[in-house]
């Protein structure tokens, strides 16, 4: 079997899942994460790894090269290959031309709600020069990528949601589309070492450490964050935000100053993964309400860590964990919900308490890698 779309942490843990059950396994893609490269060596007779050395999705050129971008990938393919899982666009378009030249099945997978190629709502939010460029290349490519999903021999969704949207963009009933959930990998969390160094200075003598991870990004909604921390904030507290494009950094950081909150907001470049855990496992709450999340990892990563979580009310995560019992909810881009949820999480310690207990058993009774690949091997099983 070979996935092309590789530089998916989800699609890396299924790969080796996969290879460790009977499938010998390639992964294709533009360029792996190196920390990934040296836990597939732990697998490497029945798991290998094919880079193109160029990243996708990151740059004008790829737009432009997009489909002999797709033909390198599809190159990449073993003639013999009985199954191709594709991950992102435009992995199904590369499996497809794989197709036309050889035998296989051709299984999708489904992680956005819908890919940029079709989300009107995304693109309308994007400052015009990018609204501009979207626009035109998801006229130029959005046929394409429509075509090859609508052929695959079995189509899979990441949520509820990411099916129901999916459903009206590829014109598939929703009964045509699986869904698996995906899951978090336990063990990566709760015993992987953890760097304090970037971080202890800043939390050292605060009571309360609030986690907004990629949060400047402005489909998160940053500015909601702001203004509800501007409401609760004291001398006693931090919130640190990661992740944004050079223009949601300016946009956030002039935010920060108008609500004069430079003093207990921190914005820092992207963490490491032993970087993040140190921040989960400090965390007195994490805080992920994105416009709308097709899945979202993040809260059920840091509930596995026994940090109560917040999620948006649009989100993939939401259909697994009960509102109020395993995490808590908020309406995206409320500011005062959020501001109710924080005080609740950080002040009523003993419904903290049984809210973090029941999600954090809820994820690692069931939110986990090894159910994601479980899941997905069966569906698989079905194509040979």
């Amino acid at each position: 079997m070979h996935i092309i779309g590789g530089s998916e942490r989800l699609m890396a843990d299924l790969a080796i899942g996969l290879s460790k059950r009977n499938f010998k396994v390639s992964i294709i893609t533009g360029i792996c994460h190196p920390s990934w490269l040296e836990e597939f060596s732990s697998v490497r007779a029945s798991l290998t790894v094919k880079q193109l050395g160029k990243r996708a999705l990151g740059s004008y050129r790829f737009w432009i090269r997009m489909q002999s971008f797709a033909q390198e990938l599809s190159r990449r393919v073993d003639s013999g290959t009985q199954i191709v899982f594709a991950s992102g666009f435009p992995s199904p378009y590369a499996a497809q031309i794989f197709r036309r030249r050889h035998n296989g099945r051709i299984a999708c997978y489904l992680h956005d709600a819908p890919s940029v190629l079709h989300d009107r709502k995304g693109i309308r939010i994007l400052p015009l020069h990018w609204r501009m460029f979207y626009e035109i290349f998801s006229a130029l490519h959005r046929n394409s990528d429509i075509g090859a999903v609508r052929s695959s021999d079995l189509v899979i969704a990441n949520s509820k949601l990411t099916r129901q949207v999916n459903s009206q963009v590829y014109g598939l009933e929703e009964k045509d589309i699986e869904v698996v959930y995906p899951g978090v990998f336990p063990g990566r969390l709760l015993h992987s070492p953890v760097d304090m160094r970037r971080i202890r200075d800043h939390i050292r003598g605060k009571s309360a450490i609030l986690f907004f991870p990629n949060g400047v990004q402005r489909w998160r909604n940053p500015s909601t964050a702001l203004k509800a921390l501007k409401q609760i904030a004291d001398d006693g507290m931090l919130a640190i935000f990661t992740g944004g494009s050079a223009e949601e950094v300016t946009q956030f950081e002039r935010e920060r100053q108008r609500l004069k909150l430079h003093e207990i907001v921190w914005r820092t470049r992207e963490f490491s993964p032993s970087e993040v855990l140190a921040v989960y496992k400090s965390s007195s709450l994490v805080v992920s309400t994105p416009m709308r999340d097709s899945f979202g990892l993040i809260p059920a990563e840091a509930l596995a860590c026994g940090i109560p979580a917040i999620a948006s009310r649009a989100s993939g995560v939401s259909e697994v964990l009960r509102d109020g019992e395993e995490i808590v909810c908020v309406e995206p881009g409320n500011p005062e919900e959020l501001v109710a949820a924080m005080t609740r999480l950080l002040h009523d310690s003993e419904s903290t308490r049984k809210i973090v207990k029941s999600g954090q058993q809820k994820v690692l009774n069931y939110l986990t890698i090894d159910r994601f690949v479980d899941e997905t091997f069966m569906k698989l099983q079905r194509l040979i």
